[in-house]
């Protein structure tokens, strides 16, 4: 084992000390048999771990280390409590922690409350024995006295996420202490019962306790990281043997979930950015670094639901192939403790730096952190740059994003005034930023520019002009994410050119909150890159079925038309994802072409028609009449995604019914050149109109037979079309679950501090089931 040859010695000296002893009682080592089980090695005997997807292991200190996900995992073993010393004993587990447990859920948290690593208390009896961690870190050992009561020791210190360590507790009545190490260091003790231990019969569970606490369908009282394993000894601990290697010298834990979790999954996307399992929301900052794209996010790796948000981190060499790296930003601290939310990453004079939207229990303040190595894989906090919400100005301040101008350095927040979104304007002077409460700009009408402004972003386009994209909150149809083109004054303000805004997605196609929501614009190698998040819109308990919830579009290259219109192409590195695996032909086409031998659920379309009488475009996940069908109507001059004969799981009942229609911005007339081009990825198309106009549309196909392509025309057009197989791998797909709950009868709502509200808002932002909700 690598242990036993080079890290851990700590371990290895423990077990041979208790192999010469016998005195260990019981030992899992955490690996997994073929149908999913534990060992405990002393007893041989088995033990199933139950998890919401199949179960899996990666490479710990000690061999396998188990992954707990946060929301589904854990086992319910035994130990033979008659073995077991009432005098000596030590717990030791071999842990490493991706995020400290949920336990409460959108609520004001000002004490810790504890979830269970693992144990076998019996509250009633008043015996066992557990090791906690608490929602905030903290570490807690319990156990039975013989006197009747259940004593608790507390560490003193909080123990550290994204790295390994050895928990050691001890119970030693001799010296009447019992003791909570990390590692060799003592970080708590207390007296123990001189009348000895009192060891429970009860089912010894790793995870979680005995009680099942739930929300959204999910665990909140589990743990969420790595388990290598847990061995139980009757002695105490000989640390004058032990020789503990620096952190320094141990690898970092790998959290990632591997793709064959998703295995039978036909809807996970194989080249969109997204974390490997649980919950995500804005990517919020895209910075080159290292030798790759880094995008960081909101991010809840506790499951696939909306609570105490991280800011997660995916890097990629070339914008398709995707990586997560550790978490880059932890709340914790007293002014962020309900969570990191959206902000911006910048390079500040050749320092990466990041800003986010610290909330605590009552307000939200703007923070920083700046990195700590070259690849942007750790950060150090800097505290406090903005402490809170300038006078006279909405509660709902957030979203910080950093620009220059006019030789000056800035921010702009997204908030509301006098009821109508507008952006707050923060000036470094002297090394210190200005909260006047003066305005970057502000929409005019809440009925079409919202009542709040999420997610700001103001980039430089070339010739003076800028382009200003915030997402509405409020707005008379549903969020969606508009634009603004202007200068930028000696104040440093923005004034629109007058011709705005304008949609980000195509025509209708994002009202409601579908499409591509709140972008991030980075500016790398003279390419002005933009890619936002597209909300799967599914129930939250289909997303707890899936394992992971949302992802990110594609790449667009954007730019700016001398009439101050978007422009919106595919990014040009995306033919990296093509396989060899094509069609290509010009013809006359009438009626339907097949496009095999391209075929599946990672395809790409492009066809150049031109346009005449009649109808023409793709069918995709195609099997009989069973299709998605994208036409453009030359008569009407719109262009319609209709998923209305897929099989699929519906995500917009209630606003689309799968039919996804636009007039196009100019109608191409008859004689007139259209260009299609079409990128499906599991659950998500990614769709360009004539390299200017495009949109995302989620689609969740649930018939594995479904994967056939087509171009069509109802009368003669010449055309040019090819398309490619993506180069991704998928086995054995198979049907996702079909909806069975839209949503449960005991909804909860609660504001973006955690405070309870008595029910849904008639307007603005809450959330409810674990979701970012509007009401507008």
């Amino acid at each position: 084992m690598r242990l036993r040859n080079l890290l851990f010695g700590s371990l290895m000296a423990i077990e041979a000390i208790s192999a010469s002893a016998q005195e260990t009682v019981a030992r899992f080592d955490m690996s997994l048999t073929d149908d999913g089980k534990i060992t405990e090695t002393v007893s041989n005997q088995q033990y199933a771990v139950q998890s919401q997807l199949k179960p899996f292991t990666v490479e710990g200190l000690s061999g396998e280390a188990l992954r707990f996900d946060g929301y589904s995992n854990y086992v319910k073993a035994a130990i033979d409590a008659s073995k077991l010393s009432d005098e000596t004993l030590t717990l030791q587990v071999t842990l490493a922690v991706e995020t400290y447990p949920m336990m409460q859920v959108d609520v004001a948290e000002t004490e810790p409350t504890y979830a269970t690593i693992c144990g076998n208390i019996d509250e009633d009896a008043k015996k066992g024995i557990a090791l906690q961690l608490s929602s905030q870190g903290d570490l807690k050992l319990r156990f039975g006295s013989a006197s009747g009561f259940i004593l608790e020791v507390k560490g003193e210190k909080k123990l550290p996420r994204g790295e390994w360590y050895h928990i050691i507790a001890t119970l030693d009545k001799a010296n009447n202490e019992a003791a909570i190490y990390i590692d060799s260091e003592k970080i708590g003790s207390g007296r123990m019962s001189r009348q000895g231990i009192a060891h429970s019969t009860a089912d010894f569970y790793i995870g979680k306790d005995a009680t099942e606490q739930r929300e959204f369908g999910c665990l909140i009282n589990t743990f969420c990281g790595l388990i290598d394993d847990i061995n139980i000894s009757n002695e105490i601990f000989p640390f004058d043997r032990v020789d503990f290697v620096p952190h320094d010298q141990l690898p970092l834990p790998d959290f990632r979930y591997p793709a064959e979790r998703y295995a039978d999954n036909l809807c996970r996307p194989q080249f969109h950015g997204m974390p490997s399992g649980g919950w995500t929301n804005e990517s919020h900052g895209m910075i080159y670094a290292d030798g790759r794209y880094h995008v960081f996010f909101q991010k809840n790796a506790n499951g696939p639901y909306m609570s105490r948000l991280h800011w997660g981190h995916i890097s990629s060499e070339n914008l398709y192939q995707w990586q997560e790296e550790p978490i880059a930003v932890y709340p914790g601290e007293d002014y962020d403790l309900k969570g990191c939310w959206s902000g911006c990453v910048y390079d500040d004079d050749g320092t990466p730096t990041l800003l986010y939207t610290a909330v605590d229990n009552a307000k939200a303040r703007i923070a920083k952190a700046t990195a700590a190595d070259e690849a942007v894989a750790t950060w150090q906090k800097q505290g406090i740059i903005i402490d809170g919400r300038p006078a006279g100005l909405s509660d709902d301040f957030r979203d910080p994003y950093w620009f220059t101008a006019n030789g000056e350095q800035y921010i702009i927040v997204g908030t509301s005034k006098n009821n109508v979104g507008a952006c707050t304007l923060h000036k470094l002077t002297d090394g210190t930023w200005s909260n006047t409460g003066d305005i970057f700009f502000q929409g005019t009408s809440a009925n079409q520019h919202g009542t709040f402004w999420e997610m700001p972003t103001i980039t430089p386009m070339g010739d003076g002009r800028w382009l200003f994209t915030c997402t509405p909150l409020g707005t008379g149809v549903g969020v969606r994410t508009l634009c603004w083109v202007g200068t930028i004054g000696q104040d440093g303000k923005f004034t629109s050119d007058g011709q705005g805004p304008q949609y980000l997605e195509m025509g209708g196609i994002s009202r409601d909150g579908y499409g591509l929501l709140s972008p991030t614009i980075y500016q790398h190698n003279g390419k002005t890159l933009l890619l936002g998040i597209v909300p799967d819109k599914l129930p939250t308990e289909e997303n707890v079925r899936m394992g992971w919830a949302h992802n990110y579009s594609l790449p667009r290259e954007i730019t700016l038309g001398s009439d101050g219109q978007l422009i919106q192409q595919p990014y040009s590195g995306l033919t990296g994802m093509r396989s060899e695996t094509a069609y290509e032909k010009t013809l006359d086409l009438l009626g339907q072409e097949s496009l095999s031998p391209v075929s599946g659920r990672q395809i790409e379309l492009l066809g150049e028609f031109t346009v005449g009488s009649g109808a023409m475009g793709f069918n995709f996940l195609k099997q009989g009449s069973h299709q998605a069908s994208l036409t453009y109507d030359a008569d009407l001059g719109t262009l319609t995604l209709d998923l209305t004969a897929l099989d699929r799981t519906p995500n917009d009942n209630g606003s689309y019914k799968g039919i996804y229609s636009a007039s196009l911005p100019e109608k191409v007339a008859v004689g007139g050149q259209l260009k299609l081009h079409v990128y499906l990825d599991g659950s998500i198309a990614d769709i360009f109109v004539n390299d200017r106009w495009a949109y995302s549309v989620r689609l969740f196909p649930t018939d594995a037979s479904q994967i056939e392509a087509e171009a069509f025309a109802t009368a003669q057009t010449p055309a040019t079309l090819k398309a490619w197989t993506l180069n991704a791998s998928q086995s054995a797909p198979t049907a996702i679950h079909q909806i069975e709950n839209p949503r449960s009868a005991d909804s909860k709502y609660f504001d973006l501090l955690g405070r309870r509200l008595s029910s849904a808002p008639q307007k603005g932002i809450y959330i409810s089931d674990g979701k970012k909700c509007y009401a507008r």
